[in-house]
C-alpha cells in the first residue's frame, strides 16, 4: 500500500470513534491520527527527495525515537561490525535510546544518565554498566576513569543526547582519547548548512523544551572533521540525530552525499504537538548566530 493510501486509511478511525465514543474520545482519536498521517507525510517526503540518502532507506524504530536504530544497523554492517561496546550518554531510563538496540544484539553497553534504567537489578551487569549523574566537561575524566579502561578501549559506538551541550561533550570525550567507529549526535535541527551555530556552554544548563540550544549540522561538520570523522547521515524522520563515521571508512559511503546541505533533514512540518512558541528562536540566539557568523 501506498503512503498516501495508509493515509487515507487512517481516516476511517475517525468515524469509530464518533460512533463509538464521546467527544473528548473522538477529539483524542483526531489528534492521535493527524499524528500518524503527519509522520507518514514526513517519510513519504523523504523518500521521494531529489537529495536522496541511501542510508535512510534502512531508517528503522525498533528501541530509537525515530528511525535511528535501522541506520545505525546499516552503518555497522557496511563496516562490518557486529560486537563491541556502545557508550551512551543520555540513555534515559532505557526503554528508548539508540543503543539499547545494540545491547539486545549482544553488545555491550555503557549508559550514563541521571535516570536509573527501569530493569538494572535485573540485568546482567558484565553487558551493562550503568553510571548515574549529569556529565559535564568538569566531571568527564572522573566518569572515564568509572568507564575503566577495558570497557572503554572497545568503545566503537558513542552517542550523546543531553539536550543541549552535545558538541562540547563529544569534543571532550575525543580529547581525552576515545575513538568510536561510530557517532550518534543530536543536532539543533533548525539550522540548515552552511549556518553554523554553537550554543555558549553552560555546565549547568536544562533544557527548556526550546529550539535555542546545541550545535547546528554544520558546526558538528567542521568540528569533528578536525578528528576525522565524516557525516553520512541524519534520521530520516525528524533530523535530530547525526551520524558520523571515522573518515578513514569513506570508501565504504561512496554512495552517501558528501554534501551536508544534502544530507541535512531538518525540522520539517511542525508537528501537532509541538505547535507553540517553543518551536521559535529567541532574540539571544539569533544575536549569537549573527554574531558568530561574522566571525567566521
Amino acid at each position: 500500500m501506498t503512503i498516501l493510501g495508509r493515509a487515507r486509511g487512517k481516516f476511517r478511525g475517525w468515524i469509530e470513534a464518533h460512533a463509538n465514543g464521546s467527544r473528548m474520545h473522538f477529539s483524542h482519536e483526531i489528534l492521535r491520527e493527524l499524528r500518524i498521517t503527519n509522520d507518514l507525510l514526513r517519510i513519504a517526503i523523504v523518500q521521494n527527495s531529489p537529495k536522496k540518502n541511501p542510508l535512510n532507506e534502512f531508517g528503522l524504530k525498533v528501541f530509537s525515537q525515530a528511525d535511528e536504530d535501522g541506520i545505525t544497523l546499516e552503518i555497522l554492517r557496511r563496516l562490518k561490525l557486529d560486537s563491541g561496546v556502545a557508550l551512551e550518554i543520555g540513555s534515559g531510563d532505557g526503554t528508548e535510546n539508540n543503543s539499547l538496540i545494540l545491547l539486545a544484539a549482544g553488545w555491550r553497553c555503557i549508559w550514563i544518565d541521571q535516570v536509573e534504567p527501569r530493569y538494572l537489578a535485573e540485568f546482567d551487569h558484565s553487558r551493562l554498566k550503568f553510571l548515574k549523574g549529569k556529565v559535564s566537561l568538569e566531571n568527564l575524566e572522573s566518569f572515564l576513569d568509572l568507564i575503566g579502561c577495558e570497557w572503554k578501549s572497545q568503545v566503537k559506538v558513542l552517542s550523546v543526547d543531553v539536550d543541549g551541550m552535545e558538541g562540547y561533550l563529544t569534543i571532550g570525550l575525543l580529547e581525552n582519547g576515545l575513538r568510536p567507529e561510530v557517532l550518534i549526535v543530536e543536532t539543533n535541527r533548525l539550522f540548515p548548512p552552511p549556518i553554523s551555530y554553537k550554543q555558549p556552554y553552560d555546565r549547568d544548563y536544562v533544557w527548556d523544551h526550546s529550539v535555542n540550544c546545541g550545535w547546528s549540522l554544520q558546526t558538528f561538520v567542521d568540528e569533528l572533521a578536525k578528528y576525522n570523522y565524516m557525516l553520512v547521515a541524519c534520521s530520516g524522520h525528524t533530523g535530530v540525530n547525526a551520524f558520523f563515521v571515522a573518515a578513514e571508512h569513506s570508501h565504504l559511503f561512496s554512495d552517501v552525499p558528501t554534501d551536508a546541505r544534502e544530507v541535512f533533514v531538518g525540522r520539517g512540518m511542525r508537528h501537532i504537538k509541538y505547535a507553540h512558541h517553543g518551536l521559535l528562536a529567541d532574540s539571544n540566539t539569533i544575536s549569537h548566530l549573527i554574531r558568530s557568523s561574522h566571525r567566521a
